[in-house]
């Protein structure tokens, strides 16, 4: 349906031009109507979308032994990230999400596992998770105030929420 009313839209966005061009062949010059234009990029509506995950960077690696305890503790730099296709003013995106998604900020990572073998290396690893927010994004075209065509695209919004851990031995 959405795409017959995009055709439909489409079509008469053709028959206003061309009844504009009829009009104005007759006359020395060609113009589209002055009114005419893109309307800026929004954010139309927002939805949770999940969560998402960084890539596992390594954070501490040491051998075991009897009563060896390995913890990883350190103050991380994180931000806000967005992926996808953002087309909106980023004023608008961060209004719509209602956080800043520009600015770093520190975190601390702190983990500690057991690692009581003696010939083995103990590895910890950790990744920054996202509570994710899918941006549904449009802007109009329009002829004397009426929209005659829109275009949307997706894009989404990562809060840091956390790190998530793991550790191997090897």
């Amino acid at each position: 349906m959405k795409k017959l009313l995009r055709k439909i839209s489409m079509v008469a966005c053709s028959l206003v031009l061309s009844i504009t061009m009829v009009a104005t062949t007759s006359s020395a010059s060609f113009a589209i109507p002055s009114s005419a234009a893109w309307s800026p990029w929004v954010v139309k509506s927002k939805a949770a979308a999940g969560t998402s995950y960084g890539d596992w960077k390594t954070g501490v690696s040491g051998r075991g032994g009897k009563g060896v305890t390995l913890s990883l503790s350190q103050a991380r730099s994180v931000s806000n990230t967005l992926t996808g296709t953002i087309k909106a003013n980023k004023s608008n995106v961060d209004a719509s999400l209602g956080y800043t998604t520009s600015k770093s900020f520190t975190r601390t990572a702190s983990y500690s596992i057991s690692a009581p073998n003696k010939k083995k290396t103990y590895t910890i690893k950790y990744r920054n998770v996202y509570k994710r927010t899918k941006l549904n994004q449009e802007r109009c075209f329009m002829i004397n105030g009426k929209i005659v065509d829109t275009e949307k695209v997706v894009g989404y919004g990562n809060k840091f929420s956390h790190f998530d851990y793991t550790w191997t031995a090897k």
